[in-house]
C-alpha cells in the first residue's frame, strides 16, 4: 500500500466518522425533544386525572350547581387546570433555557 492510498483511506474514514458524529448530535436532539414532551405529557395527564377524579368524586355527592351553570368541583377543576397548565409552561421553558445552555457530545 502507497502513502497516497493509505492517506485516501485516512480521510474517507476521517469523513465518514464525522457524517456518522452529525447523525448522532440529530438523532440525539430529536430523543431529548422527545423525552421532554413525553415528561411533560406525564405530568399533564397525571395532573389532569388527579382532577377529574376529585371532580366527579365532588359530583357523585350532590354538588349543586353554582355561577356560569358549573358546580363548585367543576370551577375547583378548571382552576387547577389552569394552574396546572401555567406549571407545564413555566417547566417547558426551563428545560428549553437548560437544553440551550447544555452542551451534547
Amino acid at each position: 500500500m502507497d502513502k497516497k492510498d493509505l492517506f485516501d483511506q485516512i480521510t474517507e474514514v476521517t469523513r465518514n466518522t464525522e457524517d456518522l458524529l452529525n447523525k448522532l448530535h440529530e438523532t440525539q436532539s430529536a430523543m431529548v425533544e422527545i423525552m421532554e414532551e413525553n415528561a411533560e405529557l406525564q405530568i399533564e395527564n397525571q395532573h389532569l386525572r388527579e382532577r377529574l377524579k376529585q371532580a366527579t368524586a365532588a359530583e357523585s355527592e350532590g354538588t349543586k350547581n353554582t355561577k356560569y351553570g358549573l358546580s363548585k368541583s367543576l370551577q375547583n377543576l378548571e382552576n387547577y387546570m389552569r394552574a396546572d397548565i401555567t406549571f407545564v409552561m413555566n417547566f417547558t421553558v426551563s428545560i428549553v433555557k437548560m437544553k440551550k445552555s447544555a452542551h451534547f457530545v
